[in-house]
């Protein structure tokens, strides 16, 4: 069968279609949109929407619902605006986040109310997306924020179709820490603490022109680091504790050029580190190219902060060959 390929043309002003937020957009985020959004920002549903509710006396939520990842209930909260992000909203989310009951203010300390909190905008700015970064590093594990652009493409004179993008998401977690297990409790302690060694040192090692920002602490022994304006590959450290293992390198999803580019210059990559390189092409589309190196001391902070040290450094130098080839 044939296809045409046709080019979407955006509609730019999203109050031609929806002229009011919360009787024209809210309304039909509720009742049509809710699923394409819990699959682009990652629940497996959002249901029992309530718009409009009211909060703390005069305070209001566009809407209110019911979600569910991975097995685990939350509380979802929508704010949304039909255009850029203002520090009003900010605040507002903010806000809403905080009156959630958490750990101190359960009666249950073990089973505290999760929520995900999405801002659903027209337009991100820069100050924003980094504001949700920081608050999704910041806050603790029981909450998690999205920064989401909605946009309409038209097919047709008559049919319009919307799409949500994620702009912000938190990082990667089971969000299972109930149950951790020892191996677990000791990544969440590592990444914590390397975060903040990587904070202190120079040459702002969190930033636009190194990395953007930190990854949640999570019970993963694998931790990604993105380098803005490359978003095909990302900076990887893996932690192997019983192996006595850390790898740093770049993870390459889906990408073969950018794999064979650096496989290209293989020699002034080793020559860099000084040190074996392996280069992992794979067996389907995901590629990697790793350094490895042994330590045996992860358990007190001088033998940890060695491993910070040494991650911190090799993974700069990756940062540059993202930068020069992919």
């Amino acid at each position: 069968m044939a296809y045409n390929i046709v080019k979407l043309e955006r509609v730019q002003n999203l109050r031609e279609v929806w002229s009011h937020e919360q009787h024209d957009f809210s309304q039909w985020l509720a009742k049509d949109g809710l699923e394409l959004l819990s699959e682009e920002v990652g629940l497996d549903s959002i249901t029992e929407p309530e718009c409009e509710v009211t909060i703390d006396g005069n305070k209001r939520i566009d809407i209110v619902a019911k979600g569910k990842c991975k097995g685990i209930e939350r509380k979802v909260i929508i704010e949304n605006q039909l255009e850029a992000t203002n520090h009003d909203h900010l605040g507002k989310i903010v806000t809403y986040a905080a009156g959630r009951k958490n750990v101190a203010d359960s009666k249950d300390a073990a089973d505290p109310e999760f929520a995900t909190v999405i801002w659903i905008v027209a337009k991100a700015t820069v100050e924003h997306r980094k504001a949700v970064d920081w608050l999704n590093r910041r806050t603790d594990n029981y909450v998690e924020f999205y920064l989401v652009e909605v946009q309409l493409l038209k097919i047709n004179a008559t049919d319009i179709l919307p799409r949500f993008n994620v702009i912000v998401r938190p990082a990667p977690s089971d969000m299972k820490f109930k149950d951790m297990t020892e191996m677990e409790t000791f990544y969440m302690g590592f990444w914590t603490e390397f975060n903040k060694y990587a904070d202190s040192i120079p040459p702002h090692f969190f930033s636009d022109e190194n990395f953007n920002c930190p990854q949640k602490p999570h019970p993963g022994n694998s931790y990604d680091l993105c380098v803005k304006g490359h978003q095909d590959v990302k900076a990887t450290i893996i932690v192997r504790k019983k192996e006595c293992l850390v790898k740093t390198g770049i993870y390459i999803p889906n990408n073969r050029g950018i794999f064979d580019r650096l496989s290209e210059h293989k020699d002034e990559i080793v020559n860099a580190f000084g040190s074996e390189i392996d280069f992992y092409s794979g067996n389907g589309k995901a590629t990697s190219v790793w350094l490895v190196h042994e330590f045996k001391d992860f358990d007190n902070v001088k033998g940890q902060n060695e491993i910070f040290a040494w991650i911190c450094d090799t993974i700069m130098k990756w940062k540059d060959f993202i930068k020069k080839y992919c």
